[in-house]
């Protein structure tokens, strides 16, 4: 088991890790042909291990998984979707905090960290509806998602831009100013001009949806500002069908 760990370890690097598997194996065994089944053997167990993926996901109820029967939330259920149709495998961080907006002092506080100790991961950035409820200033949206994505691109991330699913507000009395944030944020993300920043709309689809199926957004709601697991359901799989299109560049 301690060899499956070097190796493990060491899957990020082929060069090195033939370094090390040709000095191990020659001291282990000494013998050409033994050496050559050993090497082969070693790619093909780092191949079948391979590391997964670091997530970091940030936002509010949504993506932390209120009210989903399974706490998973609809980004979390998205993204073992979509892990199983793409055979990447993700090791997710979820730091989303139920109320939050994006003025939040403990994301601000451990956001470099995170990025630190998740490098060359995935970010995932899913603000909106807090701040339209408690009326943050669209420059300072604006202002404090640029610099994450900033600096998750300094560390060497990618960036998925999620928008929240549709809910009672964004659908009725706040659908115009939800529609209107969205549309400042996708731009924003935009603006990078960057394949490691991609943009994900569920709530406009959502909305759409739950519309052609002549069904009250209530259905897929938990009170007012949440979805049931009934809403996580159907956002995820909107998720993954967003994500899917963008990956085999059909957006």
């Amino acid at each position: 088991m301690g060899l499956l760990k070097v190796l493990s370890s060491l899957s990020g690097n082929p060069k090195h890790l033939g370094a090390v598997a040709h000095t191990t194996v020659r001291a282990l065994f000494g013998m050409p042909g033994v050496f050559l089944v050993a090497v082969t053997a070693i790619f093909t167990l780092s191949s079948l291990f391979p590391r997964p993926v670091p997530v970091v996901l940030i936002g509010g109820s949504a993506v932390a998984g209120w009210h989903d029967s399974s706490h998973q939330g609809y980004v979390v259920r998205a993204i073992r979707r979509y892990s199983k149709s793409t055979g990447v495998h993700f090791a997710v961080a979820n730091h989303a905090i139920p109320g939050a907006r994006v003025i939040n002092p403990t994301v601000a506080s451990n956001f470099d960290r995170w990025m630190m100790n998740t490098r060359g991961g995935v970010v995932v950035i899913a603000w909106g509806l807090n701040d339209i409820r408690l009326h943050t200033p669209l420059p300072v949206i604006l202002q404090i998602i640029r610099q994450e994505i900033t600096d998750a691109l300094n560390t060497g991330h990618r960036v998925w831009i999620i928008s929240p699913p549709a809910t009672t507000p964004s659908t009725t009395f706040d659908h115009t100013a939800a529609k209107n944030l969205w549309n400042h944020i996708a731009a924003l993300g935009l603006s990078f001009h960057s394949r490691a920043v991609r943009l994900a709309n569920v709530m406009g689809p959502m909305e759409s949806l739950v519309h052609k199926r002549h069904q009250p957004i209530n259905h897929y709601m938990q009170g007012e500002w949440d979805p049931n697991t009934r809403g996580h359901k159907l956002a995820a799989r909107i998720l993954v069908r967003e994500l899917e299109k963008r990956r085999r560049g059909k957006v």
